[in-house]
């Protein structure tokens, strides 16, 4: 018999032959009260709802007015070039608009791209996949500032901490951030799949 949880209520009976013996319920039982000291299971701030990735360290290749954000696999497609995303930096109370320069790229997880392991399976014909993540490099258009006519979209001063939760922009607060309002219509924006760009008829 198991526990709903799937833990066993009582050590199993070794396997003749096995070299495995059953773990004891006293163990299930102090990790549990180890856990509840430790202050209970982790879970996902809200602060982190609804985001695509999150800001990384930055490294002596860093470079002014832009930051690496990785995401999971499964948001890699949700973070086209020059797509426009909103960073929370959460434990200084800042936000910052910023758009897409560089990738999205696939990176493989705790190796490099070019390993021997990698390489040399795939010139043989064969596939090695590891585990991977998506990263882009975001320049920093401004930071948003609050004030009583709105946000106000200033020079930042600052960069995101890191660990700080990234998400899309919404469509049509990106048409108003890139002013693609007009009635004449020139094409979609770049990046942007639902976002016409165009200029007013009867300006010069």
């Amino acid at each position: 018999m198991a526990a709903d949880d799937g833990r066993p209520n009582a050590p199993r009976a070794q396997t003749a032959g096995s070299p495995y013996r059953p773990v004891p319920l006293s163990f299930f039982q102090e990790l549990d009260q180890e856990i509840a000291q430790a202050g209970g299971e982790w879970h996902e701030g809200p602060e982190y709802e609804g985001s695509v990735g999150r800001t990384m360290f930055d490294t002596p290749q860093s470079e002014d007015n832009t930051v690496t954000v990785l995401l999971p696999p499964e948001n890699i497609g949700r973070v086209p070039s020059q797509s426009l995303l909103r960073i929370r930096s959460v434990k200084d109370g800042r936000s910052y608009l910023g758009v897409v320069v560089k990738g999205p790229f696939a990176e493989p997880d705790g190796l490099r791209a070019d390993a021997p392991p990698i390489v040399a399976t795939t010139v043989h014909g064969a596939i090695y996949m590891p585990r991977y993540h998506g990263r882009v490099q975001v320049e920093l258009l401004g930071e948003e500032i609050v004030r009583v006519e709105g946000i106000t979209l200033v020079p930042p001063r600052f960069r995101p901490l890191p660990n700080s939760p990234v998400f899309t922009v919404p469509a049509d607060e990106s048409a108003r951030v890139l002013r693609a309002g007009g009635s004449l219509r020139l094409g979609l924006a770049v990046g942007h799949e639902h976002i016409a760009v165009g200029v007013p008829d009867m300006s010069k």
